[in-house]
């Protein structure tokens, strides 16, 4: 299966240079990373407001951060005691099985 590579980042900014009015709305919500069924087609006002809204959750932080710090390395120790925890749990669940008839 052949992979598909869309632009992700400011160029693919839908309206890079509004010319009208809801093309600088439309743009607006690009930033805000929202996607607004049926935006192209509705009243400015109610776009307005609905931009507007979005700015605002951005702006209180309600959405979190779109950009979370990636995961810390894993210390080799730590990791070989995970595997270690895990293979004695599945052994206690082989055995529980097996003597509640279970597993033959």
């Amino acid at each position: 299966m052949s992979r598909l590579y869309l632009p992700i980042g400011a160029q693919s900014n839908p309206y890079p240079n509004p010319q009208t009015e809801r093309e600088s709305l439309l743009a607006r919500l690009w930033k805000t990373r929202t996607l607004l069924p049926g935006a192209r087609t509705m009243e400015i006002q109610a776009l307005r407001d609905y931009t507007v809204a979005q700015e605002e959750k951005i702006r209180q932080g309600y959405y979190g951060n779109p950009n979370p710090e990636p995961p810390k390395p894993i210390d080799p120790d730590k990791h070989r005691q995970d595997i270690g925890a895990l293979k004695e749990y599945l052994a206690y669940r082989r055995r529980k099985e097996k003597a509640a008839g279970l597993r033959p």
